[in-house]
């Protein structure tokens, strides 16, 4: 382009020298991508596409294409489309001419146009993101209610915690955060070096679990929205954390509403008998059921289990998520006695379904509950007197375990269920419970089994029973 112009400017010079009347050399200038147009040319250009539009044949489709080209070149978007829309009126599926219009085809194979197609998706998307009692954040993100107040409170998320911006600083700056306490940088070695704070000394995990044994100066060990008090050694406390994560997200997944930080409080003893004298406590006695149980008569109303039981441990742990995490979510506070009380197998069919269930569960494992607690039980049971009368008792564990599972298959066919009415009919429970309406909840698990004798039905060809 220099070069053009270097000329330009020398041929101009010589002119001038020869006498010739000249004008200023001209100020050079790239040439636009298209040439302009005046009206006049734009209607001379629209006469010619009418002209070569209507010297083509009927249903000439490779000509109208042409035509569509030439229009794409001189600028006539209009008459592009006319053109191609011909096009589409001699072969509605024309997978080019479909295209160009700005067409794609959905889930099931029709033609739509692409701008349609995405607002159809995100008012989907909106409307899921609601029922599952989402807000949207001015950067249009989709948070629960309880996310969207830590954020409008100018708090930020590490590692599934809520910190303050002033805590956030301090690990990036080489802080260490220890079961919920920031260790500064001059100790952090401490840290890397496996050892644990007790009493303000640092000393090795063996010392800290024989420390820790003690259920009354036992491990507090906050991870996200779990806060988990036991006295099992170090690393099985750890991996139970792991197990109480996992069994968190399950139930998220399906209510979408959060509960708030460490408000899924978790009490694991190291045995059977320590379990038990912690129940008695408060005049209960569950372990001849199950290893597991919300202890609603404890102020505190944590998820106890049985956490030294190398094999159940884990899924005690998850079931006691499970209920915790239903019980925030509709408790407040003191009930009064004009509260509705939650049926117990929609409890019970939450705890179950994030233990057995849900399909991040393995396949084998979910299969092995159905067989060995429904179908080596007896099969299905009566589904009104799942709803109706649903009681655990101690002097029939196996019958209880049976109950409990059967509630959870429930919960998980109107998870998966493609039956517009049933899903719609969960829906509105999910809506109520993350609303913490206890009334419309009561009133919306009502609807969900009022057709027990079709829904018994269902529930067998979901679990393949017969």
């Amino acid at each position: 382009m220099r070069r053009g112009r270097t000329l330009r400017i020398a041929s101009a010079v010589l002119l001038a020298a020869a006498g010739t009347v000249a004008a200023a050399a001209p100020r050079f200038q790239e040439p636009a991508s298209k040439p302009a147009t005046s009206p006049a040319s734009t209607e001379a250009l629209k006469a010619e596409f009418r002209r070569r539009r209507d010297a083509l044949q009927k249903g000439d489709v490779e000509g109208l294409l042409d035509l569509a080209k030439w229009c794409a070149g001189v600028g006539l978007k209009a008459e592009e489309k006319t053109a191609l829309k011909q096009v589409l009126v001699a072969d509605t599926n024309h997978e080019a001419a479909r295209r160009l219009l700005g067409y794609v085809r959905n889930d099931a194979g029709k033609w739509v146009l692409e701008e349609e197609l995405r607002k159809q998706k995100e008012k989907e998307e909106e409307q899921e993101n609601l029922r599952r009692g989402l807000v949207k954040t001015k950067t249009g993100e989709w948070v629960t209610k309880e996310e969207k107040g830590f954020l409008d409170a100018g708090k930020v998320r590490r590692d599934g915690e809520w910190l303050s911006k002033e805590d956030a600083e301090k690990l990036e700056k080489g802080w260490k955060r220890v079961d919920g306490e920031l260790i500064p940088p001059e100790e952090a070695p401490q840290v890397e070096k496996g050892l644990f704070k007790v009493d303000g000394k640092w000393i090795p995990k063996q010392e800290a679990n024989r420390l820790r044994a003690d259920w009354e100066n036992g491990w507090r060990i906050p991870r996200g929205p779990v806060l988990l008090r036991t006295n099992v050694d170090r690393d099985s406390a750890d991996g139970l954390l792991t197990w109480a994560g996992a069994a968190y997200d399950r139930l998220k997944s399906v209510l979408g509403t959060e509960a708030k930080p460490q408000s899924i409080l978790l009490f694991g003893f190291k045995d059977l008998a320590e379990y038990n004298r912690y129940a008695q406590q408060f005049g209960e006695h569950h372990s001849s059921v199950y290893g597991c149980y919300l202890a609603a008569t404890d102020e505190e109303r944590p998820g106890a289990f049985i956490a030294g039981d190398k094999r159940w441990a884990p899924f005690y742990v998850v079931h006691a998520v499970g209920h915790v995490y239903l019980d925030r979510l509709l408790h407040r506070g003191e009930e009064k006695e004009q509260d509705e009380e939650i049926p117990l197998w929609l409890e019970e069919g939450f705890a179950n379904y994030g233990e057995w269930l849900h399909k991040d569960v393995p396949k084998d494992s979910r299969a092995w509950a159905i067989s060995e607690r429904i179908a080596k039980r007896g099969g299905l049971g009566s589904l009104k007197q799942l709803t109706k009368s649903f009681e655990i008792s101690r002097d029939d564990p196996d019958g209880s375990l049976k109950l409990m599972l059967e509630a959870g298959l429930l919960v998980a066919y109107h998870v998966e269920t493609k039956d517009e009415r049933d899903r719609k009919l969960f829906a509105d429970l999910v809506r109520a419970i993350g609303g913490g309406n206890r009334k419309e909840v009561v009133k919306a698990a009502g609807a969900l089994v009022q057709d027990t004798a079709a829904l018994e039905r269902k529930l067998k060809d979901y679990a393949g029973l017969k």
